[in-house]
């Protein structure tokens, strides 16, 4: 039993301090604390998970370039591909998987995106996120939120109404950006 009890110890121990631990653990915090719930959350990982390994299995050279973005079923695509016919098979590996209900495909075709705009996008989109977890009439967790090409594409649900229009009018509130691609849902 002592031994069992050892082992249990350092296993938790090493998860709580390995990358591994800190996705669980934060992938199990975010899920209490969203609107969606554990079980979709745990739904929605696994999607992004299958769809990221689809795309990882095209043997695309612009990878790094793709935003997926998994809410409820819903996936978000965003970002910058060679071709149309890449585009089309990114978009046929979400459809094949379980459980995705709408596929969002904001992917430009053979867009020259500069280091210089890529650092900007990044900029902005850290600024955005680190304001939103201070924003008190929203709750944070329950969006995800991309930048590309000063532009700011958002997906999730609001819990109320009141919390989608609070949301928007912070997103307008960034003199950076240029437009705002709105896939927020309005909670039950």
């Amino acid at each position: 039993m002592k031994k069992i009890k050892k082992t249990f110890f350092f296993v938790s121990l090493f998860l709580l301090n390995s990358c591994a631990g800190s996705s669980l653990t934060s992938t199990v915090g975010n899920a209490l604390f969203s609107e969606k719930g554990f079980y979709k959350t745990i739904d929605d990982n696994l999607i992004y998970a299958k769809i990221k390994a689809g795309i990882l299995s095209l043997g695309l050279n612009t990878i790094s370039d793709i935003g997926v973005h998994v809410y409820e079923g819903r996936v978000l695509f965003v970002g910058n591909i060679e071709s149309s016919q890449q585009r089309l098979e990114i978009v046929k590996r979400a459809w094949e998987q379980d459980n995705v209900k709408e596929v969002i495909n904001e992917i430009d075709i053979g867009a020259n995106y500069s280091i210089k705009e890529r650092s900007n996008d990044f900029y902005l989109q850290t600024k955005i996120n680190a304001s939103l977890l201070l924003a008190t009439k929203v709750v944070s967790n329950n969006y995800s939120i991309q930048v590309y090409r000063k532009n700011i594409y958002i997906i999730g649900s609001s819990r109320s109404l009141d919390e989608k229009i609070e949301i928007e009018e912070f997103l307008q509130s960034f003199d950076e950006c240029d437009k705002i691609f709105n896939f927020i849902g309005v909670g039950k």
